[in-house]
């Protein structure tokens, strides 16, 4: 996928200029209902996939899981640079596959849903 081929290119160039030294960074986040939550805080005891029957008509919401989101961001502009801030938790990586272990597990706590075209899909946008 394009994140595969950015993440390959990133430390290409990181590894052509042994002269610099290089500190990168991930984060990830998920956009949902409005709503934008830390995919790599931890999630640990909330059940963000919904266990639907396979001819169950309706499926159920994730808005069911019960609760307000302690991993829910607050998003703040930067007036003097234009960014956007949203103190999520920033994971240090080294190597193309720390990289993709991070991502890895940040997408095992996306919210997901039965529908009644596929029993797993995401009912959000991650960034």
């Amino acid at each position: 996928g394009i994140i595969q081929m950015v993440a390959r290119d990133l430390f290409d160039h990181v590894q052509s200029d042994p002269a610099r030294e290089f500190l990168l960074r991930v984060s990830f986040v998920e956009v949902y209902n409005e709503a934008v939550r830390d995919l790599l805080h931890d999630h640990e005891g909330r059940d963000l996939h919904s266990k639907c029957p396979p001819s169950s008509p309706n499926p159920k919401s994730p808005k069911s899981h019960g609760g307000g989101d302690h991993n829910a961001l607050v998003v703040r502009e930067n007036p003097k640079t234009g960014g956007v801030s949203m103190n999520c938790r920033e994971v240090i990586v080294t190597d193309f596959e720390s990289l993709m272990d991070t991502l890895y597990n940040g997408e095992k706590n996306r919210i997901v849903a039965c529908t009644d075209m596929n029993a797993r899909s995401s009912r959000s946008h991650s960034i």
